[in-house]
């Protein structure tokens, strides 16, 4: 027992010692002003750290816990439920904990970002989608799920997408056509789809400015929210 605890030991020093050297690197080329965060490695954490995080947390629901393994899975994560006949089964398997930390809000590159229910004003984005060509699409931070996978912090976002115009209300929408196209604005309604996805804080582009409108602004019979993305800064 004390040679398979001194191997772990020196397996966490070793990479500690990796995880120092790379961000001393990226600290030379990248100054830790926040700006690059997504190229940084969370910190890592030790055994203790980690057992000390689940002491007190709350269990996802299940119907998150699954859709948060879909989404590693599909991500090429392999990641297995937490089970007990996988850990007789075979003890190397990456198991997705159960319980998690739910922040109302979180800091990524200098930025604050809230759940919808903690500050609106912070929580719709601009974002690129998990798994795509450098999609882009627009939304409202639901929830925020902190938790340590392999010895390291993950933060994932839930989000919901602005449900777009109908037909006719983008034929309306001022700015799908000149001159107000080049604006970096839309026209969604104000309101959000039922359907959720997750995301991680390097999908993230940028904040979006909201004005909420009333329904018959520009012809569109519901209400309406003009959002932006000029605060974008290069991300896309």
């Amino acid at each position: 027992m004390r040679l398979q605890d001194s191997k772990f030991a020196k397996i966490e020093t070793d990479a500690k010692i990796i995880h120092k050297s790379k961000n001393q690197l990226l600290e030379i080329l990248a100054p830790s002003n926040g700006s690059y965060d997504f190229l940084r490695d969370p910190a890592l954490l030790t055994s203790t750290e980690v057992a000390l995080f689940f002491m007190d947390k709350q269990q996802l629901s299940p119907i998150y816990y699954n859709t948060l393994l879909n989404y590693l899975n599909s991500s090429g994560r392999d990641y297995h439920a937490a089970n007990v006949d996988y850990y007789r089964a075979d003890l190397s398997l990456a198991i997705l904990p159960r319980s998690a930390d739910f922040p109302k809000q979180f800091t990524f590159e200098g930025k604050t970002y809230s759940v919808q229910s903690k500050r609106e004003a912070s929580s719709h984005i601009q974002f690129y989608i998990p798994g795509s060509q450098n999609q882009t699409a627009t939304g409202c931070i639901q929830e925020i799920w902190q938790l340590p996978l392999e010895y390291r912090m993950h933060t994932f976002l839930l989000i919901k997408q602005h449900v777009p115009l109908s037909t006719f209300g983008q034929n309306q929408n001022p700015y799908s056509r000149e001159p107000c196209s080049f604006l970096k604005s839309n026209l969604v309604e104000d309101r959000l789809t039922d359907h959720t996805l997750i995301i991680e804080p390097n999908h993230i582009i940028c904040h979006l400015a909201v004005y909420k409108r009333p329904a018959g602004t520009f012809g569109i019979s519901c209400k309406t929210m003009a959002i932006t993305w000029s605060l974008n800064r290069g991300r896309h």
